[in-house]
C-alpha cells in the first residue's frame, strides 16, 4: 500500500510539525492516528515518517532516513499558457500538466486573450491553482510542484522563454517537429480561444520559434496544452525511454 502524502515547510531536528490545513487533512481526511506511517514532501525532497503527536489538531511527524527526490521529470518543460476565457479551464490546465511533468508555467496576455484580467487582481486566484498544483503532486508522486508565474503580456513571456533551449508553438499552424532539437530543455506557448493574431505570430518568427501543428483539427486551449505536453514529454522527455 502506497504511503499518503502531507507538505511540510520545514524540518527541526527528525521532527516535522503539519501546519493547521495538513494537520486537518491527516486527522480529518485520512483520519490517520498516532503510529500511522506517511510521506513527507519537504523543500529538500521526500522523506519517510511517522506521527507521533497530535495535539490540539496538530500533527507531529518523526521522520527518518535523507530527503530524496522522486519521479521529477528529467527535462526541464515549460508551458507558457495564454490566459483562458474561463479561469476554470486554468485550473485544469495546471492539474494535468503537473501530472505530466511539467516544470514551469507561465501565464501571459494576448490580443485574443479576455481584456478583464489585465485589471483584476488575480492573488487569490493563483493562491488556489499553487494549491491545485499540490493536490496533483500529492497525488502523481511527484516530489515538487511546478511553479506558477502570474500573467504578463506577451513580449515579456518571449523574453524569459529566450533561456530555453528550444522554443515551440503549437497550434493550427506549423508542420512536425524538428529532427534537429537541441539537447536541453522546451519551452512551448499554447494561445487563448482565439488563437494568436498574424502581428503575434511574426513575432514568434522573429524571435526564431518553430511552429508545430497538432493535427489539423482546432484544439481547445487546455487540450492543446496537454497535448502539447504529452508530445515533448514522449519525443524527448521522461516517456521517450518506454517507446
Amino acid at each position: 500500500m502506497q504511503l499518503r502524502r502531507v507538505f511540510a515547510d520545514k524540518i527541526e531536528g527528525n521532527i516535522v510539525k503539519l501546519n493547521r490545513d495538513e494537520s486537518h487533512y491527516v486527522t480529518k481526511v485520512l483520519r490517520l492516528k498516532e503510529c500511522a506511517k506517511l510521506e513527507v514532501i519537504l523543500p529538500q525532497g521526500v522523506v519517510n515518517g511517522e506521527i507521533v503527536k497530535i495535539d490540539k489538531g496538530i500533527v507531529f511527524v518523526e521522520v527518518e532516513g535523507k530527503p530524496e527526490i522522486k519521479n521529477e521529470p528529467e527535462t526541464k518543460i515549460a508551458l507558457f499558457q495564454a490566459m483562458p476565457e474561463k479561469l476554470e479551464k486554468l485550473e485544469l490546465i495546471v492539474q494535468k500538466a503537473t501530472e505530466l511533468g511539467v516544470s514551469e508555467i507561465y501565464t501571459f496576455h494576448s490580443r485574443y486573450t479576455n481584456p478583464k484580467y489585465r485589471k483584476m487582481n488575480l492573488d487569490k486566484k493563483f493562491e488556489r491553482l499553487e494549491k491545485i498544483a499540490r493536490e496533483a503532486v500529492r497525488q502523481c508522486k511527484r516530489t515538487f510542484p511546478p511553479e506558477i508565474f502570474k500573467p504578463v503580456k506577451l513580449p515579456q513571456a518571449i523574453e524569459k522563454a529566450k533561456s530555453f533551449d528550444n522554443r515551440f508553438i503549437f497550434g493550427e499552424k506549423g508542420g512536425t517537429v524538428k529532427k534537429d532539437v537541441k539537447n536541453g530543455s522546451f519551452a512551448f506557448f499554447i494561445g487563448a480561444e482565439g488563437g494568436f493574431s498574424e502581428e503575434e505570430f511574426d513575432l514568434f518568427i522573429q524571435e526564431g520559434f518553430y511552429f508545430i501543428n497538432l493535427s489539423g483539427r482546432i484544439l481547445r486551449t487546455e487540450t492543446a496544452a496537454i497535448t502539447g505536453l504529452v508530445i515533448i514529454q514522449t519525443l524527448f522527455g521522461d516517456y521517450s525511454k518506454f517507446i
